[in-house]
């Protein structure tokens, strides 16, 4: 009886070696505490199908960091690790690798253990990192709005955004894109969308874009070229126009002068005239970075435009300061409040 079951024994962990060989020939096991990381997911709002990695998200509760973030149901989560009261996932979405850094709901103080190896974090190109949202009564403002962002993505706009920062190196062009996808995402809470155009010496304008689709074509684009935004604008103002079903609320991001094309002032002159209603066009002038030409430019078309023959005066305008300390999101609520 005795060897019988010394027998059973060896054959049991005989057989669990075996299992957990071919475990790891077909997944990464989740490293550190397996219960700490999958408390964190939860308490982030992430529902993984098993607790080895890749795994596919099969739940992204409404309103938790994870649906702030962008993670969507079915995104194949590759890697993950803990990083203090943060949980970074890098996941896959049509072909592509991205990256979110969840706070837990609570927040909670977690540590791997020193004797586990640590998750690999692959290498991640983008980075949509979305946190912070606006008050729901702001939000129910921007809902009565079609929304439009423009972005001016010349070559300037790779330089840093903070140049006198020591420490942030980020460039004009990837601020202005978490800052869309953040707007984005938080217009996904009331099932709205965006129309979005970048401009250079020529433009791009795509409608009915969702977090994902802002940060793809960020990903995709690069600054190059000079800076004409009169033909994108003008082409949006004709379209509001033509849409008066809502209101708009169009936000110009740009880093300085036109230095090509038709005079802005012009294009959003001659779009005025065709107004039936001071309120039914509301833009947003955004500046970025430290260029003093473009605050001026700014200054001129939030106070001279009616001057020099607009019907209504429709512009907002906010310098750099004033953006970063808002954000985009706010930035378009204060100019809807305060036009």
């Amino acid at each position: 009886m005795m060897r019988l079951t010394v027998f059973s024994i060896l054959l049991t962990v005989a057989l669990l070696s075996i299992a957990v060989r071919t475990e790891a020939a077909d997944s990464v096991k989740l490293q550190g505490k397996v219960d700490v990381v999958a408390d964190a997911c939860a308490a982030a709002g992430v529902t993984l199908s098993r607790n080895t990695l890749p795994a596919l998200v099969e739940g992204c509760g409404l309103g938790t960091p994870a649906a702030y973030a962008g993670v969507r149901k079915g995104d194949r989560v590759v890697s993950g690790k803990i990083e203090e009261d943060r949980i970074v996932l890098n996941f896959e979405r049509k072909g592509k690798v991205y990256q979110a850094r969840l706070a837990t709901t609570p927040q909670m103080k977690m540590v791997p253990k020193e004797d586990k190896p640590s998750i690999p974090e692959l290498p991640v190109k983008e980075d949509p990192v979305f946190e912070g949202t606006i008050a729901d009564k702001d939000l129910e403002l921007l809902a009565k709005h079609n929304v439009a962002i423009v972005i001016d993505r010349s070559g300037s706009m790779s330089e840093a955004a903070f140049s006198h920062s020591t420490t942030n190196s980020q460039s004009k062009w990837d601020w202005c894109g978490k800052q869309a996808s953040a707007l984005a995402e938080e217009l996904s809470r009331i099932s709205r969308t965006i129309t979005m155009a970048t401009f250079n010496h020529t433009y791009q304008i795509k409608r009915r874009c969702d977090a994902f689709d802002v940060t793809e074509a960020f990903s995709s684009l690069t600054p190059q070229g000079y800076t004409d935004p009169g033909e994108p604008i003008g082409e949006l103002l004709r379209s509001c126009m033509e849409d008066r079903r809502k209101k708009w609320i169009i936000a110009v991001v740009t880093d300085g002068l036109p230095n090509r094309g038709r005079k802005l002032q012009d294009v959003i002159i001659e779009a005025t005239k065709n107004m039936q209603d001071k309120d039914q066009i509301t833009m947003a002038f955004l500046t970025i970075g430290d260029d003093a030409g473009g605050d001026a430019l700014l200054r001129e078309l939030d106070t001279g435009l009616v001057r020099a023959g607009a019907q209504f005066d429709v512009v907002a305008s906010k310098s750099f300061s004033q953006v970063q300390s808002l954000g985009l999101k706010r930035a378009l609520v204060d100019a809807i409040k305060n036009k």
